[in-house]
C-alpha cells in the first residue's frame, strides 16, 4: 500500500471523524453511535468518565450528554492516520470541544483522540477512540 496508504481509505478515514463532530454537535445520537463498531472501546477516563464497551454504552453515554449540553462544536484539527492496512488503520487528531450546558455554564475542552479504525463490509468505523488531555479544561461559570 506504500508509506501512505490508500488514497480512497485516508479520505474516508477523514470523513468519519469529521462526522463524528457533526453528528454529535447536532444531538444525532443514532447516527453518531453507528460510527463505531459494535464492540468499539470509548475511553473518556481522563475526564472522570467511565470507560465504554459498545453500542449500548456509548449511546447511552450520548443521550446523557445531549439532556445536559445546549450547544456544542468540535473544531477538528491535525488528523494523522498511520499504520494502515486494507482493514485496519491507527490515528490521531486534536480537537477543540466548546460547549453551553443547559444551565448556561460554558466549558471548553482542548483534547487529543487516539484511535483505531477497522473497515468492516466496506465502511470504516471506530474501534477504540481514547481522548486524553492537551490544555486543562476551562469552565467559565453561567452570568
Amino acid at each position: 500500500m506504500g508509506e501512505f496508504g490508500n488514497v480512497q481509505d485516508r479520505l474516508e478515514i477523514g470523513a468519519l471523524n469529521q462526522r463524528y463532530a457533526f453528528h454529535f454537535d447536532f444531538h444525532e445520537i443514532e447516527e453518531w453511535v453507528s460510527l463505531f463498531t459494535p464492540g468499539a472501546v470509548f475511553d473518556e477516563s481522563e475526564f472522570d468518565n467511565p470507560l465504554m464497551n459498545g453500542h449500548e454504552e456509548i449511546r447511552a453515554y450520548g443521550n446523557h450528554l445531549t439532556e445536559i449540553v445546549r450547544h456544542v462544536l468540535h473544531h477538528m484539527t491535525t488528523h494523522h492516520i498511520f499504520d494502515m492496512t486494507a482493514t485496519s488503520a491507527r490515528g490521531r487528531a486534536f480537537a477543540l470541544i466548546e460547549a453551553v450546558l443547559n444551565d448556561g455554564t460554558h466549558a471548553r475542552t482542548h483534547v487529543v483522540y487516539e484511535d483505531r479504525y477497522e473497515k468492516i463490509a466496506g465502511t470504516w468505523l471506530i474501534a477504540e477512540r481514547i481522548l486524553r488531555k492537551t490544555i486543562e479544561p476551562e469552565t467559565i461559570a453561567a452570568p
